[in-house]
């Protein structure tokens, strides 16, 4: 996706991304991910506490958190495979 509010298809969910490029004092570097609920809000969730942080209608602002994350915001969408479906191309 272009832009955050680019049309995606019915059944979908937004995505954001942000990294940080820059290594930290233990060597590594790292991402996050932001999903749009189907409230019009963003919520992410730190996988090794396991809760769900509400952002609110724009996750962009309520990233300070992440502060040594690059500006460099990268949008997707994702669609849910109902049981059966195949992914990717049947692979």
């Amino acid at each position: 996706m272009d832009k955050k509010d680019d049309p995606i298809p019915l059944g979908a969910f937004r995505i954001m991304s942000v990294f940080r490029d820059k290594r930290d004092k233990y060597g590594t570097v790292d991402y996050h991910f932001y999903r749009e609920d189907k409230d019009g809000n963003w919520s992410s969730k730190a996988g090794y506490k396991g809760d769900i942080l509400e952002h609110g209608k724009e996750p962009e602002d309520n990233s300070k958190h992440y502060i040594d994350y690059n500006t460099d915001r990268r949008y997707y969408y994702v669609i849910k495979l109902k049981k059966g479906d195949k992914c990717c191309g049947g692979i």
